[in-house]
């Protein structure tokens, strides 16, 4: 296939999809909270727009509430003809703590530490340390949830970030430029779960001081 035809082609994809999304849209109950989520979802689908992908990591599908394989896979497959790799998980959950597993550390190190990269939070012995620490607070909670992680998760994500080379996480890249942080989706999730009625999460005071950390508005080159 031709470049031009290939542009043709998303073209045209992108213009279906703006409209299903808009028909979709139309479909939701009138439920404000809802209709918020849904009007954002509009602003997204029908909006011109470039993604860039750093090439780590693979996307990965569920469902929230129930498995539907075949709507996943449907996705997953719109993916994997524009060449990004897609897996369709049977529990979103548990693989959103996975990647909390990832997140909560780098994110919060990248800039706690005055702005570097994966590559210098690993070879620093404290920080590497400090990273592994906040990997295993979070492992605690997922268990504590009912989903089941364990070192292992540690281990991968640790062996999978050494391969990255000099990568600077999403919350880092914000951080450089000025725009607001994602605090409440990385760490305000794991945040109030830890401090939920009948969960215990060990050892969290490095993670309790990255929070406090994170909740002033901090810009580059503040202490």
């Amino acid at each position: 296939m031709s470049t031009l035809t290939r542009a043709k082609d998303l073209q045209a994809r992108t213009k279906q999809f703006a409209v299903r999304i808009v028909k979709a849209f139309a479909r939701l109950p009138k439920d404000e909270a809802v209709r918020v989520i849904g009007r954002q979802l509009v602003r997204s689908g029908t909006s011109a727009t470039e993604i860039v992908r750093y090439d780590h990591g693979d996307v990965v599908l569920g469902e929230f509430a129930a498995p539907n394989e075949k709507r996943a896979r449907v996705i997953a497959a719109e993916f994997a003809r524009g060449g990004i790799r897609c897996t369709i998980t049977a529990n979103l959950l548990a693989d959103r703590w996975r990647k909390l597993v990832w997140n909560v550390p780098f994110n919060s190190l990248s800039i706690l530490a005055g702005g570097i990269d994966t590559a210098a939070i690993l070879a620093d012995d404290a920080l590497r340390e400090m990273t592994i620490g906040l990997m295993r607070e979070v492992v605690a909670t997922a268990n504590a949830c009912g989903h089941s992680l364990s070192e292992s998760d540690v281990d991968e994500q640790l062996q999978r970030t050494s391969t990255m080379g000099a990568y600077k996480p999403s919350t880092l890249l914000d951080w450089e430029t000025g725009r607001a942080l994602e605090v409440e989706s990385i760490w305000g999730e794991r945040s109030v779960v830890a401090r939920a009625p009948g969960r215990r999460c060990r050892g969290s005071s490095s993670f309790t001081l990255c929070c406090a950390r994170f909740a002033q508005d901090r810009q580059p080159g503040e202490g």
